[in-house]
């Protein structure tokens, strides 16, 4: 669901009461710019859109009791960011959140997209590193023994896209964590 007007962040806010939460990755806000936005509930809505649409987008929802612990938050452009947590005096996290293209946009978009999601990666080194979000492709299950991302608990045929983020995943050393 989308998130451009306050009245959705509010029915949001309404439904995230009665679930337990602590980082929540949004892809398709569909708010224009970026902003910080700290909410009634006292919890934070950082978010990056376009500048002249309300399409697309991406953002973070913080439980206000890990606010202290954010280091950093940047964008790499409305399609990826990435969040830097501070677990203890020793480790960090960091979360990218990350929306891809559709089937529609062409293939120098989707290269883009995952050139600038490996911008995110290399930026600020952390301890540990969660790659996050709507990736749109299809990646089914497992092709054969070589493809290290997938686990043995696919779903589906795969489609070109599922092609090109499995390519990716092996690239980076990644895992599609649901399929283990």
């Amino acid at each position: 669901q989308t998130l451009s007007s306050e009245a959705k962040i509010l029915e949001l806010e309404e439904e995230l009461r009665h679930i337990k939460w602590d980082i929540v990755g949004i892809s398709e806000v569909r708010r224009r710019g970026e902003d910080q936005i700290t909410l009634k509930s006292g919890h934070m809505f950082h978010f990056r859109g376009e500048e002249n649409s309300s399409v697309g987008g991406i953002g973070f929802l913080i439980h206000k009791k890990h606010i202290p612990n954010i280091v950093r938050i940047h964008t790499v452009c409305t399609r990826v960011m990435y969040l830097i947590f501070k677990i203890n005096k020793r480790y960090s996290l960091k979360i990218i959140q990350a929306y891809a293209p559709t089937t529609s946009h062409p293939d120098e978009e989707i290269e883009q997209f995952y050139e600038d999601v490996r911008i995110a990666m290399q930026d600020t080194q952390t301890h540990y590193t969660m790659l996050i979000g709507d990736f749109n492709a299809k990646v089914g299950f497992k092709q054969d023994q070589t493809e290290s991302a997938m686990g043995k608990f696919g779903y589906g045929e795969r489609n070109e896209r599922g092609n090109r983020l499995i390519d990716f995943l092996h690239q980076e050393n990644l895992f599609v964590m649901n399929s283990f």
